[in-house]
């Protein structure tokens, strides 16, 4: 008789909503407790797995797991770090689930348990966080530093941390953070300054964006976000707010994040807004107006990971702030392709009234209206440019990427006004 397998415990606001473990095949496996489901409050943790008794055997546990884990050369580093294999997202998880985005924490079952003792917090000094900023590999360094249990998606160098008055803290075992540091990237230029300059660009023509801000950190610039997913009560402390990316919602790996790459259309992240969300009508607007912006200032990364649902109280659910956003084609390196067609195209430079034309038929709103929205969209960004350009001069000085950025927005957002004009 083959022993139990090795059980994770998914852990919402420290109560347990369900367990996790692996089949035969390394398959994650994941089922809801009965006292979770029996609760008045429970809420299902993803559009992709609904609340129900029966196991989830099939790929959309192991897809929405995933989904929380590093990418790329940063899963590599992590999974070096720690021993393990980085095809292994069942241990991944165990090692480094603690806090994740959302709400959710991922701990031993033999743990969830335990009584917490309250938040816990290690001082990070400037000088440790420059010189894993300099190396390169932040999120994997604390991922083998005694009970740091971090984890973020996404392959860029980036650490979770609390930050208070000045000062910044490592979260230990499953204590939230409040901020994420983005540090620089050797192959990007200016990548830091231009995330923020682009999000202070897309909060002038009216999205609702995070809170991004350009820190010095031993003269290292590092971009600094305020988490959408965390709340600091009266009294100071940090409570998780649940969210998804898109991919999680949708039931899709992280592998096929990007349409070209069989991710979701425009029209499928359209069509869950407008079903999902508690006020559609702005929402699906705002997510127009995101992907109008997206073209108008040459944003190639805008897939379905760079899009979440957050849930707020009674499981209602809204679009997120947008996050992620940057200036790609400040780097001539980078594909230009957007990352959802829109219409037959998705290169931002070929964009007609045709293609606009197509994507409101698809997605069900009028021709006339999209067409406008997109040209109040790209003008708003062309003649917002400089404005966002001086508020980032007057907060941070000057800085090589308001060159590299504004040249780039000004050429994108007028050619996207004069292709309305093509048939």
């Amino acid at each position: 008789m083959s022993p139990d397998p090795e059980r994770l415990a998914v852990l919402y606001a420290g109560r347990m909503v369900g367990r996790l473990w692996t089949v035969a095949d390394d398959r994650l496996v994941f089922e809801y407790t009965d006292t979770w489901l029996a609760g008045p409050d429970a809420f299902a943790i993803s559009l992709s797995l609904p609340l129900r008794k029966e196991t989830y055997t099939d790929a959309k546990a192991g897809r929405f797991f995933a989904n929380l884990l590093p990418e790329g050369r940063l899963r590599q580093l992590v999974a070096q770090r720690l021993g393990i294999s980085e095809e292994n997202d069942f241990t991944l998880l165990k090692a480094i689930g603690g806090e994740c985005a959302g709400a959710l924490s991922i701990v031993p079952e033999e743990e969830s348990g335990r009584t917490p003792v309250g938040e816990e917090y290690q001082p990070l000094s400037k000088k440790a966080l420059s010189e894993m900023a300099a190396a390169g590999d932040a999120l994997a360094f604390v991922a083998g530093e005694g009970k740091a249990r971090l984890s973020l998606a996404g392959a860029q160098d980036k650490l979770p941390v609390y930050f208070e008055d000045g000062e910044y803290f490592l979260p230990v075992a499953n204590s939230p953070s409040s901020h994420i540091l983005k540090f620089p990237d050797p192959q990007f230029s200016h990548l830091q300054a231009n995330e923020v300059l682009t999000t202070m660009l897309a909060a002038e023509v009216g999205l609702r964006v995070v809170e991004v801000e350009l820190a010095d950190i031993e003269g290292e610039p590092v971009c600094r976000v305020t988490r959408y997913d965390r709340r600091r009560d009266d009294k100071g402390k940090i409570h998780r707010i649940h969210q998804e990316d898109f991919c999680q919602a949708l039931g899709l790996s992280h592998r096929t994040k990007y349409e070209q790459e069989g991710g979701p259309s425009f029209e499928a992240c359209f069509n869950l807004v407008g079903d999902m969300s508690v006020d559609p009508l702005v929402d699906t607007e705002q997510l127009l107006r995101w992907l109008i912006f997206n073209a108008a200032v040459g944003n190639a990364d805008g897939h379905a990971k760079n899009l979440s649902l957050l849930f707020g109280e009674v499981s209602s659910i809204r679009l997120a702030p947008f996050y992620d956003l940057v200036c790609t084609r400040a780097y001539k390196r980078l594909d230009r392709k957007l990352a959802m067609r829109i219409g037959e195209t998705a290169n931002p430079g070929q964009i007609r009234a045709k293609d606009w034309s197509m994507l409101a038929e698809s997605i069900g709103v009028g021709r006339n209206f999209l067409l406008d929205l997109v040209g109040d969209v790209a003008e708003g960004t062309f003649e917002a440019t400089e404005k966002a350009a001086k508020g980032f001069r007057s907060r941070y000085g000057d800085s090589p990427a308001i060159q590299m950025v504004v040249t780039s927005v000004e050429k994108q957002a007028r050619r996207l006004v004069t292709m309305l004009d093509r048939i």
